[in-house]
């Protein structure tokens, strides 16, 4: 997520493109940007190849010039952006395309006996009749399934299920394939939409909770011998925990550690005995456990708390002054932290309605433009989003297990997100192709300025680092999509209903 797997496939029968970024609409611009929609990117081979291997790529770049002479019989869609296709191809075309291949193989092929070139024809065609039999039919398949996706306007994304023709003397040749395409979407009904979304008032009292939690991330704990501990209190101690048979509880013992808060750690019998202890007090407990082998059997039901208490602290605040200010954002002023605050609460809040508004904006989209979503790139895309969230909770010590996830509703969830994804990039796509929606430079340097503030970086920087890791065709994509929700959101009527800030439920009177 190669990163994503299986995407060499898609992208090495897909026509040079880039449908990238999804912003908004319950998605982010790097994971959409990871979808297989892009082809090869020509021109890409090494500047210093051999002799030999730069003749054989122009004889290559000769052949593929050839066309063949063909008929097309059927082009039938159906469901799933599938197509199948029927075409017919005249035996002389077969006749000369083999002739071709067994001249060449007489000039290059070793046979014992005879030297390079000098082997009789007839010869070679009964020792490599059938290898030369099914190249030509990969030939002939190929070539005319190239000018019929020119022809047809197709942007392949797999071929399957093709059926080759029984080949007999001055018989016609009858193909069969069945092409996955990205469909052809003509978007429509999005010159309005009326949307409500929710949104939360930014008030000074959520202010003053942002600023008192800035505070309590910079405090500090300090040693008292006068406090006896009660809830609020931070620990230090050495703790060892047992089971009925006194064998130690590895995990469960650590010595001089300190806890913030014990209570919202240790069971509520062993808080209970803490309770109104001093450094230097034992205290004990037991608790109910009950711990099983891997076979089910009971191996203890209790587990037996020894805690030493080492030190009692209590929570110390800063003051909330200028001083505080400078410290932790370097600003001149508590005011100018309180607006700074502010200015980021109504960041967030902008951010959460535009998503809402283009979630909503996105849905209508559907309803008015039904069209089949191709189902390699959504099983690829599926398979990419189920890994990364794997390891996401890996790398915070979960499982699927740990979340009451089965692997089947877990791919079931992924396969459903990416369709959607998908479903978002053609759509954009083909909007911004008929709104002609293409980023400018000045866009362009407006995008790299933002993300530039985002990153603490100078706008410079950001762009020599796009050059530098060849990024900005990528970059300007994912801007351009950037522009299609921008474009749709100005056609979007948006009504706020306000709600709750810690629940987002709908509070009366709200408008």
């Amino acid at each position: 997520m190669s990163e994503h797997e299986n995407q060499a496939e898609t992208a090495s029968s897909a026509q040079p493109t880039s449908e990238a970024a999804v912003s908004g609409a319950s998605t982010s611009s790097e994971t959409a940007s990871n979808i297989a929609l892009a082809g090869p990117v020509a021109g890409a081979e090494s500047a210093a190849q051999p002799a030999a291997e730069v003749e054989t790529k122009a004889d290559e770049a000769e052949e593929k010039k050839e066309t063949v002479r063909y008929e097309l019989l059927d082009a039938t869609p159906r469901a799933g952006s599938i197509v199948d296709i029927k075409f017919k191809v005249p035996y002389e075309e077969y006749d000369r395309k083999t002739q071709k291949f067994y001249k060449d193989l007489r000039q290059t092929v070793i046979i014992d006996g005879f030297r390079p070139g000098k082997a009789p024809l007839k010869l070679i065609q009964n020792r490599y009749h059938k290898e030369v039999k099914q190249d030509t039919l990969d030939y002939l398949a190929e070539n005319c399934l190239e000018q019929i996706t020119v022809e047809k306007g197709y942007v392949v994304l797999r071929e399957f299920d093709r059926v080759d023709p029984e080949v007999a003397d001055g018989q016609e040749m009858v193909f069969a394939v069945s092409l996955e395409i990205r469909p052809k979407i003509e978007p429509t009904g999005y010159d309005r939409f009326d949307i409500t979304v929710d949104a939360v008032e930014i008030t000074e009292a959520m202010v003053e909770a942002e600023t008192e939690e800035l505070r309590r991330r910079h405090g500090t704990y300090q040693t008292t011998d006068l406090l006896a501990w009660e809830p609020g209190l931070g620990l230090t101690m050495d703790m060892r925990v047992t089971d009925d048979k006194t064998e130690e509880i590895p995990d469960a013992t650590p010595e001089d550690s300190f806890l913030e808060h014990p209570e919202d750690v240790l069971p509520e019998q062993v808080i209970e005995q803490l309770r109104g202890r001093r450094a230097g007090d034992l205290v004990v407990a037991r608790v109910l456990n009950e711990r099983r082998s891997e076979g089910g059997v009971v191996l203890s039901q209790h587990d037996n708390y020894a805690i030493k208490i080492l030190e009692v602290k209590r929570e110390v605040l800063p003051e909330l002054n200028d001083q505080f200010a400078q410290d932790v954002g370097g600003l001149k002023t508590l005011q100018e932290l309180h607006d700074q605050i502010r200015k980021g609460l109504t960041d967030r809040e902008e951010k959460e309605v535009r998503d809402q508004a283009l979630e909503k904006i996105y849905g209508q989209l559907f309803e008015r433009n039904l069209f089949d979503v191709p189902q390699m790139l959504v099983t690829q895309t599926a398979q990419d989003l189920a890994r990364d969230r794997r390891q996401r909770l890996l790398q915070m010590g979960f499982s699927l297990e740990d979340l009451g996830e089965t692997m089947e509703s877990h791919v079931a969830d992924a396969m459903a997100d990416a369709e959607r994804m998908i479903r978002i990039v053609l759509l954009k796509g083909a909007i911004a192709d008929k709104e002609k929606i293409v980023p400018t430079d000045e866009d362009v340097e407006r995008a790299i300025a933002r993300q530039a503030e985002q990153e603490g970086r100078r706008p410079l920087a950001v762009r020599a680092r796009l050059e530098a890791q060849k990024g900005m065709g990528r970059f300007r994509d994912n801007l351009k999509y950037d522009l299609v929700d921008d474009f749709l959101l100005k056609r979007a009527n948006v009504s706020k209903q306000f709600v709750m800030a810690e629940s987002r439920i709908l509070t009366p009177g709200g408008a």
